[in-house]
């Protein structure tokens, strides 16, 4: 199972049931609130700001792009194409083990 989110996966949200779609890899993005701000105003911008994962989204009802926190989305989100990808792998490898078996039982 994968956690990282990539280019075109399929995401829900589990508050209200939106489909969004993942428009490039996860990326580290730098936050910067108030505080931030003033340090940067005074000389000390490279101290300033929390670096957190991200990911662009794209809303496939309404097209709203947006960019999600990952630390405060990660819990709300289901990654369909993940699910998708864990049952179809499923799937083949119990097809591979029983070709195995059966191959190994005629010899």
């Amino acid at each position: 199972m994968r956690f990282l989110i990539k280019n075109g996966d399929m995401l829900m949200d589990n508050r209200d049931g939106a489909i969004w779609i993942a428009s490039g890899d996860e990326f580290t993005k730098r936050y910067l609130d108030a505080d931030d701000h003033e340090m940067i105003d005074h000389g000390m911008g490279e101290y300033a700001g929390s670096y957190e994962s991200a990911i662009k989204v794209v809303n496939t009802t309404t097209g709203d792009l947006r960019t999600w926190r990952m630390k405060t989305w990660r819990r709300r989100i289901r990654n369909l194409t993940v699910e998708h990808e864990e049952t179809t792998n499923s799937a083949e490898r119990e097809e591979e083990r029983r070709s195995a078996q059966s191959a190994h039982t005629v010899l």
